[in-house]
């Protein structure tokens, strides 16, 4: 499974109560795209020998590349949503 298609499925949600959860958020962050992930994908992305910081930022950036390639194509839509004093940019399925 490509990056591609494990973002999509990690963008639907999953029961009622997750529907509900997403309509009031109106989507999902970056981090919980990342969360989402099968675990071979995220092994892969983790995989390195740098500090685990640094690898856990570099497969975060890709996930959000990965989101604006689905935005581009018009599959995902991005929002910025406030949670309590930030503002986030969530995503959800088009």
């Amino acid at each position: 499974m490509t990056l591609e298609q494990a973002i999509l499925k990690a963008l639907q949600p999953q029961g009622l109560g997750e529907r509900i959860r997403l309509a009031i958020a109106g989507g999902l962050s970056a981090r919980q795209v990342f969360h989402r992930l099968p675990v071979p994908l995220k092994k892969e992305l983790l995989a390195g020998d740098e500090n685990p910081t640094i690898r856990q930022r570099e497969a975060l950036s890709q996930v959000v590349q990965g989101l604006f390639l689905q935005i581009d194509s018009g599959r995902v839509e991005r929002r910025r949503t406030r949670i309590r004093t930030s503002m986030v940019d969530v995503y959800r399925l088009a």
